[in-house]
């Protein structure tokens, strides 16, 4: 999944963590995985649109048709979260 591989590539290249896990669970109606860190994290509200990485993970999410929960905080680490629908050849 590319969005996951930008979130891991996002955490090492920005934040510096020495901890990332990722959580991957689904329901008949959807697959939802989540990417943590325990690295430097930022301030949601200062981040510009220019920051290709995370404006690459929303427009692949929303193409899906998904949604996207970013949570970070200074010092504090980061963890995207994405669920996307399930395919219906899956269902």
């Amino acid at each position: 999944m590319m969005v996951a591989r930008e979130a891991f590539f996002n955490a090492i290249l920005h934040g510096e963590p020495s901890q990332i896990s990722a959580q991957l669970s689904f329901t008949p109606e959807s697959l939802r995985i989540e990417i943590s860190d325990d690295g430097k994290g930022f301030d949601l509200d200062s981040v510009s649109s220019g920051h290709f990485g995370l404006q690459g993970i929303r427009e692949r999410v929303n193409k899906l048709g998904g949604s996207l929960e970013l949570v970070s905080r200074p010092q504090r680490g980061t963890r995207i979260c994405v669920t996307l629908p399930r395919p219906g050849i899956l269902r």
